[in-house]
């Protein structure tokens, strides 16, 4: 049997509700031995429609096509203007069109709170979700309003001139009236934006927020400008997730801010302006294997820790690149021959003041620390063998 559910009831006080729902018994004149069951039955209703607007119903279906079991157990005449439930997502929406189905009934649309087309990305599994019916939606028809989309809502300028299906995919240049707008991609894949020329918008700002989950935005100079700071000249790329303010200087190019630095930004002292995320660091700590050579070249814009394995007899050269106060540690690695021995250039100052004699047994791990004090005056400390 239907109900107990708040859906069946009236809002009039008269004798509307007096059976409107067939789970509880209300006539007038019921008899006195009735009224626990009635009022049982009510607690149960409230119950149920709690759960259905507080978020435990969770979604079954598939990411693009919902179905909701209620515990109202609703019926096509319940929906209607005014119904509300609460449903946790269990995926991502992939698509712009996307519909629920409510107890077994028709599949209804679904659509932003402004009644325009959800986003990719605007149902994110795990969530919980606002869903009101509207009969307006739909051109008429009737679909569902979802009033806590994920994504922010994008800008109907510039947007509408890529937009199909909410899914935007194909290259955009930005023009001057863009400046000074928070500007969404969310393009499922890889996408260009170019930036207009700077002299046309001197002295304002862009903000592009990448919002795609997986797509590589790639920010574009136009022919006659730069970016004269961070870690690129005519274009760069802002990963998913990530945001970038980006300033017209009007004469000399372009100025990024607020951009992601990369591990190899900070080892090379590259992109000052931009962020780093803690992420960055440790990847930067990685060790990085030398090329071995006669003299092993040590470019310390490319490592902080660093691993060679000597196949000859080598000599450690001086450091190309090397930044006052980084330390890091240099690992040397006898091949299965052994019998290697390593020599150092003039740059390296030896903690204790003598040149170390490394271990040459085969596969000897032999560890360094250093410390640059100037580009051209690096102090070595050899710490011995790994075991």
């Amino acid at each position: 049997m239907a109900g107990p559910s708040p859906q069946y009831w009236s809002m009039l006080t008269g004798l509307a509700n007096g059976d409107a729902d067939p789970a509880i018994n209300f006539a007038e004149l019921q008899s006195p031995d009735s009224y626990n069951d009635s009022s049982r039955a009510l607690m149960a209703g409230l119950a149920r429609f709690l759960k259905d607007i507080g978020g435990k119903i969770v979604a079954a279906g598939t990411a693009n096509a919902i179905v909701l079991t209620t515990n109202e157990v609703l019926t096509d005449a319940h929906i209607a203007d005014g119904l509300r439930l609460a449903f946790r997502a269990a995926t991502t929406n992939t698509n712009a069109t996307v519909t629920a189905a409510i107890d077994g009934l028709a599949a209804r649309n679904i659509y932003r709170g402004d009644v325009s087309a959800l986003q990719v990305g605007d149902i994110v599994a795990g969530g919980v979700y606002d869903l009101v019916y509207s009969s307006a939606a739909n051109g008429g028809s009737g679909g569902f309003l979802l009033l806590n989309a994920s994504l922010p809502v994008p800008l109907a300028t510039p947007w509408s001139k890529l937009a199909t299906g909410g899914v935007y995919s194909t290259t955009y240049t930005l023009v001057a009236a863009d400046a000074g707008k928070m500007i969404h991609n969310t393009a499922t894949g890889a996408n260009t934006f170019t930036l207009p020329a700077s002299s046309a918008v001197g002295g304002k700002m862009f903000f592009i927020n990448n919002v795609s989950a997986a797509g590589t935005l790639t920010v574009n100079c136009d022919g006659s400008d730069t970016f004269y700071n961070g870690p690129f000249a005519t274009s760069f790329a802002i990963p998913p997730l990530h945001q970038v303010a980006i300033y017209a200087d009007g004469s000399a190019g372009w100025r990024a801010f607020l951009y992601h630095a990369t591990a190899a930004n900070f080892r090379a002292k590259s992109g000052v302006d931009g962020l780093l995320t803690p992420g960055a660091v440790w990847d930067a700590a990685a060790a990085v294997t030398l090329t071995d050579a006669a003299t092993i070249a040590t470019d310390m814009s490319t490592f902080i820790h660093a691993l060679v394995t000597i196949g000859g007899n080598r000599t450690l050269g001086n450091p190309s690149n090397a930044k006052p106060g980084q330390g890091g540690t240099i690992g040397v690695i006898e091949d299965g021959t052994g019998g290697r021995t390593l020599a150092f250039a003039s740059n390296y100052k030896h903690v204790g003041g003598v040149t170390p004699s490394i271990v040459t047994t085969a596969g000897t791990i032999n560890l360094f620390d250093y410390w640059v004090r100037t580009s051209s005056e690096i102090w070595l400390n050899y710490l011995g063998v790994v075991a």
